[in-house]
């Protein structure tokens, strides 16, 4: 077998990285003919596949404490190594198409309790792969399969090298008879790379075969006199229009805020969180959210007489990418029903420092309060994968703003605990805890979802920590598992319209089974 393969196709929103849990392996006779251990364990893909053949290689911390050794995994991704000196010892393991997973381990006399390792898939790999099939897809004549592995790339590669793959999809979709999608497709790609030749080529054929010759020529003289931003607004702008938040507008749209929450100001930022380096921020810097924008959905006035100013709720999206808009169109029907405001800031991805998406989601949350009609006690934040695990600290240090989160695939926790089964292994905290007072408050008014796949890779992660809210008295928390599927499943309208359920629900729940 493939070691690490890529997952099951699946559309999803982003993949990212996890918080690896890392074990360890055998190793060499000691030296003298001194104790030793013997250890065994399994390593497995984020699917729970055996990973064959991964490299395992254990290094003694102590110069006399033995020598380098290497192990291969089976064709059931086991391994065994007997005549481990006893000691400290540290350990790489590693497969084609994963992340190499690092960590130490402390050996005892006789046997060992096995081990098990879970590798992380190397999202370039992931993302050859994927390109890889789907141009075998197209070379065979077989345009939609191969688009959809397009798509799915495109979910995580973004800048310049995404430039590659919306040319890929275009074909993909003139071949389908799209040419309105291929053409848009092209303009994307142009917008990543405006020196990517084979986009402009293409970008006038297509368009000429539609009898749209002089278009592109337009679009590309804006693109090249004006810049992408204009050249994107030109070609997308009626998707998403930019509407000032001030005329308390409806309906999806873009738009930036004027004003910081009360709560990005830097001595309380410091006060929750720790240290300013710890953030990546710099603390002698101001902070302006005037030159962001936001990408929001709001509701429709309600029907009715009077019914106009019913209160709204707000749901602030931490993406782990860097568009905070919607991730699936059916979402709006949901937001509709719960009179529920999207709103979520873009360029907050997980490349950028904690400390500024930590203040956009809040600047985000005080923005849509101050516009429009919203129920305090509605006003949650969510986020996917890296998003997720900035939505459990959102939603724990900030109870004054936010009454919930959702973490889909991905969680922090206040305080470090065991890897099951990892003996030595630890899930690690945030760098400071909530202090009692705000522990306090979030027992007495917040909600929580917490939302898995039951092939995530996170799953034993995000399991563990509702287990810890529950010990702490945050007993208004739900659990959602995705039947069969991955990590790299995508937030869609289902998720959302569940989760909303629970925590507008607010009821408390009994003990995990």
């Amino acid at each position: 077998m493939v070691p690490c393969p890529p997952p099951r196709r699946r559309s999803f929103a982003w993949l990212l990285p996890a918080v690896l849990a890392v074990a360890a392996v055998a190793g060499a006779q000691p030296p003298g003919g001194g104790p030793s251990g013997a250890l065994r364990g399994e390593v497995r893909s984020p699917e729970g596949e055996p990973v064959a053949g991964a490299r395992v290689k254990l290094e003694p911390f102590a110069a006399d404490g033995g020598h380098v050794v290497e192990v291969a995994t089976d064709a059931m991704g086991r391994w065994r190594r007997d005549g481990l000196a006893v000691g400290q010892w540290s350990i790489s393991v590693a497969a084609e198409g994963c992340r190499t997973t690092k960590g130490q381990v402390s050996v005892a006399s006789g046997a060992n309790p096995p081990l098990d390792v879970i590798l992380e898939v190397d999202s370039g790999a992931a993302v050859r792969s994927w390109l890889e099939q789907g141009n075998r897809l197209l070379e065979s004549g077989r345009p939609a399969a191969a688009q959809a592995f397009y798509e799915q790339a495109l979910t995580v590669v973004q800048g310049a090298p995404a430039a590659e793959i919306h040319v890929a999809l275009a074909r993909a979709q003139y071949l389908r008879d799209d040419a309105d999608a291929a053409a848009s497709s092209l303009e994307l790609a142009l917008l990543a790379d405006p020196s990517a030749e084979d986009a402009r080529r293409l970008l006038a054929a297509v368009l000429a075969g539609a009898g749209r010759e002089g278009e592109a020529a337009e679009w590309l003289a804006v693109l090249d006199g004006e810049g992408p931003a204009a050249a994107g607004r030109l070609a997308f702008g009626s998707e998403v229009p930019e509407r000032p938040l001030a005329e308390r507008p409806t309906g999806r749209f873009r738009a930036t805020i004027d004003a910081p929450s009360a709560y990005s100001g830097l001595e309380l930022l410091l006060d929750r969180h720790g240290p300013a380096r710890e953030l990546g921020i710099d603390p002698d810097a101001a902070w302006d959210p005037a030159g962001e924008t936001f990408e929001v959905y709001v509701p429709p006035p309600a029907a009715g007489a009077g019914a106009a100013e019913a209160p709204y709720g707000v749901f602030v999206w931490v993406s782990p990418t860097a568009n905070g808009g919607l991730t699936d169109r059916e979402m709006i029907p949901v937001l509709d029903a719960t009179r529920t405001i999207w709103i979520g800031a873009n360029r907050s991805g997980n490349p950028r420092p904690r400390g500024d998406r930590i203040r956009l989601a809040l600047d985000a949350a005080a923005a849509a309060i101050r516009t429009y009609p919203v129920d305090p006690d509605r006003v949650y934040v969510g986020g996917y994968s890296g998003g997720g695990r900035m939505a459990s600290s959102l939603a724990l240090l900030y109870p004054e703003v936010f009454r919930g989160g959702v973490y889909f695939m991905g969680a922090d926790l206040y305080r470090s605990i065991p890897v099951p089964h990892r003996p030595g292994a630890m899930w690690a905290a945030w760098r400071k805890e909530p202090s009692p007072a705000l522990m306090e408050r979030v027992r007495e008014r917040s909600r929580f979802v917490f939302v898995t796949g039951t092939h995530d890779f996170n799953r034993a992660e995000m399991r563990a920590y509702r287990r810890e809210y529950l010990r702490d008295g945050l007993d208004r928390v739900t659990l959602i598992e995705i039947p069969d599927v991955g990590h790299y499943y995508g937030f869609r309208a289902r998720e959302l319209r569940e989760a909303l359920a629970a925590l507008d629900a607010a009821a408390p729940v009994s003990a995990e089974p």
